[in-house]
């Protein structure tokens, strides 16, 4: 494999700020591409997406449109990891597109069918401040700046809306390629179900404990881009066969 694209999807109101820091760390055959959400960052001015779908299936076209041929790669933290998983689910269900992901890489992210745990969309724009700063990895400060709170809660509270109020119940495939699933030692959004997840795959299915709460994606971001350089690089000729018996489960 001489080169191979990772598509980077963001968490509930991240931008691809989040992954630029990654291009000169990441192994020169791997070519970072971040998927930017509408309502931020360089797409700041766009409307925020009407419901889950519509940014799983305009994240899935804008791939198409990068990715035609050669090998790809998708890597998607909390929210932007369950985008990435159904974007995967859409490149399954068109057999006709011979392109499909030779990785699937979910970070901090529960199992699509599984509910939020809490739901915050429906509160007030001051009960939801306060409780979105608890969990957002932005720094306390920066909620307490009426002109940070006005640029960016809308774009916020419309990913914590569409994530919310996302199908859990449909029908989904078998995920084909090989998954990694990673996650905060300290991380109290997310419920590691590898039962669940290993029935959700057909090839392998791998977790990774990282030190460290949800925002681990930051805190051990060096740790990330190794398992990554290491999986992509000098891994893919590995047995793919799933383990039936007990996850094969590292800490990192």
């Amino acid at each position: 494999m001489s080169s191979i694209k990772l598509f980077t999807l963001p968490y509930a109101g991240g931008s691809t700020v989040l992954y630029f820091k990654w291009k000169k760390r990441l192994d020169e055959r791997i070519e970072l591409c971040p998927l930017e959400l509408a309502g931020r960052g360089a797409r700041m001015m766009e409307p925020p997406y009407a419901n889950f779908e519509a940014a799983v299936e305009e994240s899935l076209h804008r791939i198409l449109l990068a990715a035609p041929q050669g090998p790809f790669a998708l890597f998607g933290h909390s929210m932007g990891g369950t985008i990435a998983f159904e974007i995967v689910q859409s490149l399954q269900s068109h057999p006709e597109l011979a392109n499909q992901p030779v990785h699937l890489f979910l970070s901090g992210t529960n199992h699509p069918a599984k509910p939020s745990k809490n739901r915050y969309s429906h509160l007030d724009d001051r009960e939801f401040v306060r409780e979105v700063a608890k969990i957002s990895g932005v720094p306390s400060e920066s909620w307490e700046n009426p002109d940070f709170v006005k640029l960016f809660l809308p774009t916020i509270r419309s990913d914590f809306k569409m994530y919310e109020e996302r199908s859990i119940t449909k029908e989904r495939s078998l995920i084909q390629c090989p998954v990694s699933i990673v996650y905060g030692s300290q991380d109290p959004h997310i419920d590691v179900d590898h039962e669940r997840w290993l029935q959700s795959c057909s090839g392998a299915c791998r977790f990774y404990e990282v030190a460290g709460d949800h925002f681990f994606i930051q805190s051990n971001e060096e740790q990330l881009i190794q398992l990554i350089n290491h999986t992509l690089c000098d891994d893919m000729q590995r047995d793919d066969d799933r383990c039936l018996s007990t996850p094969n489960h590292q800490r990192i």
